[in-house]
């Protein structure tokens, strides 16, 4: 009896030592395979709401049997980044835009807001992988002092990311993040551009053109900030800036009044489309990224005689940069 007892002893410890590890399940695990980079394109004038797609690839899998059927919340989030968040440019710069975690653009993606898919198990030791999309827009307001200037802009992330088998989890209370953070790369490019609007000129009614008579109009420029451009105006219908005329019922024919279009109030030098005789009208030389004014100054020469009327002409205003 005395010998069999330390041999129970040990066929007693052989069996809780075979019996435990069956005992608990095998962790679930998952990983991010890859994330694509947020990339607005090239962007010129006017600064519209842009929007892009940042694909997080994810995969789970589960150890053993037990695993199967179980489904997986992964959560992928950014940083804290603020609203809204910034690319910068090599040299000086800020640009502005948002990540999201829905494509209605209405939950700003960050450390703690997610975005989220579901995982089932099917098979033992398989990777299973779903996407999950981050949806980058573009702010229609700018920084304004200063403005962006032409160049590539970018914002490196190191992005929060996270997963959970528990029935109840939630990825914006008790997900705890995974190691490590995953990365991405916002980036927009703006290239130099301008924009321009034209007021109509009116020099009104009159019953005889003994005096000369004045008129004035705004020109609307906006380029992009540190972008030089000039304005032109060409000669109108007459085809000739030294001789712009308005003809009657806007006809091109034998029936018209001389006028024309001056870079100043005084009225001594007309704005044409060349160097030389006639002079190019300009801005600041330094596009502000905000609308610029600049006014065009008209004149009709003393007429003693005209046909009564309606005299009108199109001139055409370019902006080069």
């Amino acid at each position: 009896m005395m010998r069999r007892y330390p041999i129970a002893l040990a066929l007693l410890g052989l069996l809780v030592s075979l019996l435990m590890p069956g005992t608990a399940s095998a962790a679930i695990t998952c990983r991010i395979d890859n994330a694509s980079d947020i990339n607005f394109g090239t962007l010129t004038l006017p600064v519209g709401a842009t929007t892009s797609t940042n694909i997080v690839n994810v995969s789970c899998q589960g150890g053993q049997q037990s695993d199967v059927g179980d489904t997986v919340l992964v959560c992928a989030g950014t940083n804290n980044g603020g609203t809204p968040r910034s690319m910068t440019r090599t040299g000086g710069g800020t640009f502005y835009y948002d990540i999201y975690t829905d494509g209605t653009y209405s939950q700003p993606a960050n450390y703690t807001y997610n975005a989220q898919t579901t995982i089932t198990i099917t098979s033992r030791n398989t990777w299973i992988t779903r996407p999950i999309n981050l949806y980058g827009r573009v702010s229609t307001v700018q920084p304004t002092a200063p403005a962006p200037i032409p160049g590539t802009y970018t914002e490196a992330i190191s992005a929060v990311w996270g997963y959970s088998a528990d029935s109840n989890a939630n990825c914006a209370t008790n997900v705890s993040p995974a190691s490590p953070n995953y990365t991405f790369t916002s980036r927009v490019t703006l290239q130099g551009s301008c924009l321009i609007s034209a007021q109509n000129m009116a020099f009104g009614s009159y019953t005889s053109l003994a005096a000369a008579r004045d008129a004035q109009a705004n020109l609307t420029v906006t380029c992009t900030n540190g972008t030089p451009f000039t304005v032109k105006l060409d000669g109108g219908r007459s085809g000739n800036v030294a001789a712009r005329r308005m003809y009657l019922n806007g006809v091109v024919g034998p029936t018209f009044i001389n006028y024309n279009l001056y870079t100043t109030a005084a009225r001594t030098t007309v704005w044409g489309t060349a160097t030389g005789s006639t002079v190019l009208g300009n801005g600041t030389g330094a596009g502000q990224g905000t609308a610029q004014t600049l006014t065009v100054y008209g004149r009709v020469p003393i007429t003693p005689t005209f046909t009564a009327g309606n005299y009108s002409d199109v001139v055409t205003a370019t902006v080069e940069f």
